[in-house]
């Protein structure tokens, strides 16, 4: 009770709060000075106390207290609100009382950086590699709250013309924990997509003429299809064997090696264009967070219908041993020594996925271009808007 009385007060005496208080009320508010002038009668100075992105007008005469008073000095003031209305401002604080609580030399160096300096140093003061994903961060979060996600720009610097890809898009990832079974994962990636296809069917169903006009019964039909068949469920090396036994144009398919779009598509022709996890795949084609036993990595790609690969997933690796192991051979384990840390402290075994919403958005509305479906789409050699 004695906490909650105390921040009251203290939100009482925010610049928002002063604001919205009547013609002559008086108040006291605390903040940073973001300027002040000096004139021959009233010095002008204008207060932020970072709350909020408002500031409040300060008036008063002028004293030997007031040359004391600089930009970015902490300062204590009373005095009478009045509303004004017609003048830029919607109030001014004509203060009676002004306490400086921190002041901040005339001569402070300013905050930012000179021109010379920021050339000479990189931006982070250090060379860095900027990852396309929150994913390793998302762990560490799942550590004290064991289902979290984040949709996020992402970018890539592929050199494809497809009507899959684009040069920005937004990744939905999320991270379960504790999970220890590959099935829990492909569980909760399907539940995740039929979910939002159901919600799509009950909320924009009818919304696909407009987009479709000749073809929305057809797309309306593979949408419910998608909501009611269990996914279908091929190991690598199973999906290698079909198609090898399909003999499909093209490329074949390789034992261990990885899958072309070609190949993901003739799989979901061979499960009758029903969505397809393909899983256990060979450890080498994986990233260094992937679980693994022996040469295989507990992975899932989540195929659908004309689009191919929708969604890759898997469960992290988490022997702390291996682990760094992995970061050392690499020449990470430096950097990523705070991810290696994880699992030595508590943190719980966990699984995750990331998910292409510009993909989903394909297939729910059975458009045949990324570019169709994001306002200001960017890709390669194409960064107009």
């Amino acid at each position: 009770m004695v906490t909650w009385t105390r921040a009251c007060a203290y939100l009482r005496k925010s610049v928002q709060n002063a604001l919205l208080s009547p013609d002559q009320s008086q108040v006291t508010v605390q903040g940073w000075l973001q300027s002040v002038r000096l004139q021959k009668n009233y010095v002008f100075a204008s207060l932020s106390d970072g709350l909020g992105p408002e500031t409040l007008q300060l008036v008063f005469k002028p004293s030997p207290d007031a040359k004391g008073l600089n930009v970015n000095s902490f300062v204590q003031v009373s005095g009478d609100l009045v509303l004004t209305p017609g003048r830029k401002q919607p109030a001014e604080l004509k203060c009676h009382k002004i306490d400086i609580i921190r002041p901040c030399p005339a001569d402070a160096p300013k905050q930012a950086t000179c021109e010379a300096e920021e050339e000479r140093r990189p931006f982070f003061g250090e060379d860095v590699h900027l990852t396309v994903s929150g994913q390793l961060h998302l762990e560490a979060i799942s550590s004290g709250i064991t289902h979290v996600y984040s949709l996020s720009p992402a970018f890539r610097a592929e050199s494809s013309r497809t009507r899959r890809h684009l040069a920005e898009f937004h990744m939905l990832e999320a991270e379960l924990a504790p999970v220890q079974r590959l099935p829990e994962l492909t569980d909760a990636l399907q539940e995740l997509t039929q979910d939002v296809a159901a919600t799509f069917l009950d909320r924009s169903g009818r919304e696909l003429e407009l987009i479709l006009p000749d073809a929305w019964r057809e797309q309306l039909a593979s949408v419910e299809r998608l909501i009611s068949a269990p996914f279908a469920q091929l190991t690598h090396a199973e999906a290698v064997s079909v198609l090898q036994r399909r003999r499909e144009p093209g490329a074949p398919a390789a034992p261990g090696g990885e899958l072309s779009r070609q190949h993901e598509l003739a799989l979901l022709e061979h499960c009758g264009q029903t969505p397809v996890f393909v899983t256990d795949w060979p450890a080498r084609l994986k990233p260094f967070y992937v679980r693994t036993e022996g040469d295989t990595a507990a992975a899932v790609d989540v195929l659908v219908p004309r689009i191919g690969e929708l969604a890759g997933g898997s469960l992290r690796e988490d022997d702390p041993a291996r682990l760094t192991a992995r970061l050392h051979g690499l020449g990470l384990l430096p950097r990523l020594d705070w991810y290696a840390q994880l699992r030595r402290f508590g943190g719980p075994p966990t699984a995750g996925y990331g998910l292409g919403l510009e993909r989903l958005l394909l297939l729910l509305t059975g458009l045949e271009s990324v570019r169709d479906v994001v306002p200001f789409p960017r890709w390669w050699q194409h960064c107009d808007t």
